[in-house]
């Protein structure tokens, strides 16, 4: 009997035992839920920052390559003008190309209101740091710039153009 009443005892001591080792196992999983949240909306806001500053640096990249096309096509043409080699054929192809050039402008300036719609949204559901904004900031306005390099570039081209139309 004694025998009995000790293993009745032993086994209430191991059950209640069980049930605190469940409840402190309870306990750190809710902290590591709360920690890894916690982590996650970080690397989310890590995420959009890194997204807004990349798609800024490669729509200013894909900027600044037009540009430089124009203004080789430009120049291109501009010596063309100097050595007084008018060719008719030349001068459909370089007027076809500054169509092109317009259509191309047209569909970048598209992609630049698309990427500033997009980093907008990020910018007002991320908690970005003041620091953070800025860069932001300032990439924009380096895309608006480059926007505004393209266009006089484009111009240039036209008044080129124009001036080897006028060697016929």
């Amino acid at each position: 009997m004694k025998r009995f009443l000790f293993i009745i005892t032993m086994l209430a001591s191991f059950t209640a035992g069980a049930q605190q080792t469940d409840s402190l196992k309870f306990t750190a999983s809710e902290v590591t839920i709360d920690s890894l949240m916690v982590r996650l909306s970080s690397l989310e806001r890590n995420y959009d920052y890194l997204y807004c500053d990349h798609e800024l640096a490669k729509l200013t990249l894909e900027l600044k390559d037009l540009a430089n096309s124009i203004s080789i096509t430009s120049n291109s043409l501009l010596i063309r003008c100097f050595n007084a080699r008018y060719d008719r054929e030349q001068y459909y192809a370089y007027s076809g190309l500054y169509d092109a050039y317009v259509n191309n402008i047209g569909a970048s300036k598209r992609k630049v209101e698309a990427v500033k719609i997009a980093v907008a949204a990020k910018v007002l559901t991320s908690n970005f740091t003041e620091q953070e904004l800025n860069v932001i900031a300032s990439g924009v306005d380096l895309v608006d710039s480059t926007v505004a390099t393209i266009e006089s570039a484009l111009k240039q081209y036209n008044a080129v153009i124009n001036i080897y139309s006028s060697m016929r």
